[in-house]
């Protein structure tokens, strides 16, 4: 009998200190807008195995920030917590370690959704995501501080896009992007 495989969805978390305020190189909770971003990192992963998806976390190099989580798996949300919980931003990462993370090529079409959570998000790193958001079912980019056309240029890639400042902006976001469907901003 064949198995039936679960649907797959990725997590990155923009950790490099280009994108964040200095102090969050320093210690976890010294930077707010970087721990809104973790806090939104586990509450979209949380979502994600509620809704039954096979979530992995990784930081943009593709390092793993936790073990991959089971649709449906509690314990693992918790798990994901505590061990994103001591996480602080890092001196080295670029947008571009993602996009060539994820350049291979995909056999079966697109992918479950893939959700990028960044700081300071510029034209640039829209650029460097575009050729992604066709490679995902669901590509949804957060941003913490993005520039004026940041966001515009990645919804015109096909990303489904939103500025958070706040943990409260994240469940409005969120709903926000659930929603849109394949529509893009501005339409």
């Amino acid at each position: 009998e064949e198995q039936e495989t679960p649907p797959a969805a990725l997590v990155a978390l923009d950790r490099a200190s280009a994108r964040w305020h200095v102090e969050a190189t320093r210690a976890p909770g010294a930077d707010p807008a970087f721990e809104v971003a973790v806090c939104a990192c586990v509450s979209i992963a949380a979502r994600l195995v509620q809704e039954g998806y096979l979530v992995t976390v990784v930081d943009f190099d593709g390092t793993p920030l936790s073990d991959p989580l089971d649709g449906g798996d509690a314990a693992g949300i918790e798990q994901l917590a505590i061990d994103l919980a001591p996480v602080t931003a890092r001196r080295d990462g670029s947008t571009e370690d993602l996009a060539a993370l994820l350049a291979a090529p995909v056999s079966e079409g697109a992918t479950g959704p893939l959700i990028v959570i960044g700081g300071a998000l510029t034209s640039s790193d829209a650029a460097a995501l575009a050729p992604l958001a066709h490679r995902s079912a669901m590509p949804v980019l957060f941003a913490m501080m993005p520039s004026r056309d940041a966001l515009a240029d990645a919804a015109a890639a096909g990303w489904r896009v939103a500025a958070i400042a706040t943990e409260d902006d994240l469940v409005d976001a969120w709903t926000d992007v659930a929603e849109r469907g394949a529509h893009r901003v501005g339409r």
